[in-house]
């Protein structure tokens, strides 16, 4: 079986799960029988082939004793500055300014 692709988008940081997973002194199998998940589903969380749901989440967070929010993702929905010049760079304004 081929390895699972990462989602386009995560809920969650996978780095961010696995350190708190390891602060909270849990092996991933630890995780999930509290979780009352697969260990499977623990790893592919941790690596980032795997989505974690709002309800695995709040889950994840209660047994790592951690806030929900330090576990998700951080997306930045700002929307992009549009180029100006055909496709290149941006411009830059290297102009000091002083006060």
């Amino acid at each position: 079986m081929p390895p699972r692709r990462p989602p386009r988008r995560l809920n969650h940081e996978p780095a961010a799960i696995r350190y708190a997973r390891k602060q909270a002194g849990l092996t991933q199998a630890q995780v999930a029988r509290q979780c009352g998940v697969a260990f499977s589903l623990i790893s592919e969380i941790e690596k980032g082939t795997r989505n974690a749901t709002d309800a695995m989440l709040n889950k994840l967070a209660a047994v790592l004793n951690c806030p929900r929010v330090v576990l998700e993702a951080k997306h930045d929905d700002s929307p992009r500055p549009r180029r100006n010049d055909g496709g290149g760079s941006l411009p830059h304004d290297h102009s000091v300014v002083r006060l």
